[in-house]
């Protein structure tokens, strides 16, 4: 799960649609990788293809998933939907590390 929590970090956002629904979404060009992802989690989300906008892009794979809960367990360790600027080490016990 560190690992999981490590690539959220990297390549994973929160997002909460105009109805309040919160998701948090895995998105990489690795299929393979969000499957297992995907097993590790224990989740029955489907895997959604995103087509290239430009020539020079790669078809890239996303992960969604709704889930408050999830989502509060992610702020609590510190995340937030705009993590790209303010991202911090999420407070995790040391135990983990």
């Amino acid at each position: 799960m560190a690992y999981v929590l490590g690539f959220f970090a990297a390549d994973g956002y929160i997002t909460v649609n105009k109805r309040g629904g919160q998701f948090w979404c895995i998105q990489t060009t690795d299929k393979e990788l969000l499957q297992g992802i995907k097993k590790v989690i224990g989740a029955d989300h489907k895997i959604s293809i995103r087509l290239p906008r430009k020539i020079n892009e790669n078809i890239s794979y996303r992960l969604q998933i709704g889930s408050i809960e999830m989502c509060d367990d992610l702020r609590k360790l510190g995340f937030s939907e705009r993590k790209t600027k303010n991202l911090v080490i999420p407070n995790i016990p040391k135990k983990y590390f």
